[in-house]
């Protein structure tokens, strides 16, 4: 057993552990005011460019998290919280919230992906939004790959076409050892426990 339990501290030596190799989460930031017909308004964030928010042609508002380089022997953990709703008292207009990151093949650590051919989107809201807010909160995991870059993506639609839409959003991501390497980490765990028995 105590020959057991060395190798596995080898092992688990050699690999690392999470916060030895990759570092803690980071977390962002952003805010932005929309028109009920999705023409940007003003935001702000602690995004790429100084927290710009960027038009696509597929009509999505992304503002982009630089974490760490692209790394396909890693994975990605994405916690996000948002509050969207109208700025007018009593009004309703449609808002469509997603939480992105760029392709497995896009590596420029300079700048966001420039084209949605190069983003992957995951809807995380779709819906009515009105001066009352809406509120939520979720988490991503991302399995195949490390991507470099994550991002908040709004757009709106008028339903009442009367009042701008307010969002704001924070995003905790971080860069993690490959699966196999958090089963070691928990291998070594257990039986580090059982020696205490």
């Amino acid at each position: 057993m105590k020959r057991l339990i060395l190798a596995g501290l080898f092992v688990l030596f050699m690999v690392g552990s999470p916060s030895a190799v990759v570092g803690g989460p980071i977390e962002d930031r952003c805010d932005a005011v929309f028109s009920p017909d999705n023409t940007f308004i003003e935001g702000w964030g602690s995004g790429w460019n100084g927290g710009e928010w960027i038009s696509y042609p597929s009509g999505w508002w992304n503002q982009w998290f630089y974490n760490a380089p692209l790394d396909t022997t890693r994975w990605k953990r994405i916690t996000y919280g948002i509050v969207v709703g109208t700025e007018t008292p009593g009004s309703v207009e449609w808002a469509d919230i997603a939480i992105n990151w760029s392709f497995e093949y896009y590596d420029n650590d300079d700048s966001p992906p420039g084209s949605d051919d190069y983003i992957v989107r995951e809807l995380v809201y779709s819906g009515d939004v009105g001066s009352d807010g809406q509120e939520f909160m979720g988490e991503i995991i991302i399995l195949d790959y490390n991507p470099a870059w994550v991002s908040i993506d709004v757009m709106t639609s008028p339903v009442d076409g009367v009042s701008n839409i307010r969002i704001f959003g924070w995003v905790e991501h971080e860069c993690i050892p490959e699966p196999a390497t958090l089963v070691l980490l928990g291998l070594g765990g257990l039986l580090l426990r059982r020696r205490k028995r």
